[in-house]
């Protein structure tokens, strides 16, 4: 079954909650440190709802697309794959968004999991996106005595950020209050 979808933006989407949208960008943080291989059970997904039908287009930074229609009251996985999670990196430019665009409200939400740990958040819209952000964050480094880990225990676990574009030539601006 083939069909055509058009993607225009409505005008009206006053009285939505803020997470409800027409546009998204989401990314994937690295989950955890190497604890597992990135090939063996780390599992990103995707989850949309809608309570209209909806014809939604999902594009990858590679140019792959999934291009499909919901209905509504309906909840869509998308599995994305393990090459699109922002690992092993730092202080870099990736293009590792994934842009979701919908002729209708949806509602977003990003799943990573891998053995123990899963990280979890509702995307917000694009259209309500702010200008300013603060970053509170930490890293976390507590590990079980009981759990047989090797030396993983003595390595330092980072605490992160993304910062995710939806337009081409987005300036940036970090000020950091300690040294990274």
């Amino acid at each position: 079954m083939a069909y055509t979808a058009s993607f225009s933006a409505r005008e009206n989407t006053s009285g939505l909650s803020a997470y409800e949208g027409l546009h998204f960008m989401v990314g994937f943080m690295q989950n955890e440190y190497k604890i597992i291989s990135i090939d063996d059970g780390i599992d990103l997904n995707i989850f949309i709802a809608t309570k209209e039908l909806a014809n939604i287009r999902i594009q990858y930074p590679d140019g792959k697309k999934n291009v499909f229609q919901m209905g509504p009251d309906t909840l869509h996985q998308e599995i994305v794959s393990t090459s699109y999670e922002c690992r092993d990196t730092s202080e870099a430019i990736l293009h590792n968004g994934i842009s979701i665009d919908s002729d209708v409200p949806l509602t977003v939400y990003c799943f990573s999991s891998q053995d123990l740990t899963s990280d979890s958040y509702s995307a917000i819209p694009v259209t309500n996106w702010g200008h300013e952000y603060i970053v509170v964050s930490q890293p976390n480094n507590y590990y079980d005595e009981k759990d047989q880990l090797g030396n993983i225990t003595t390595i330092i676990r980072n605490s992160e950020f993304m910062v995710l574009a939806s337009y081409d030539d987005t300036k940036v601006k970090i000020l950091l209050s300690e040294d990274t």
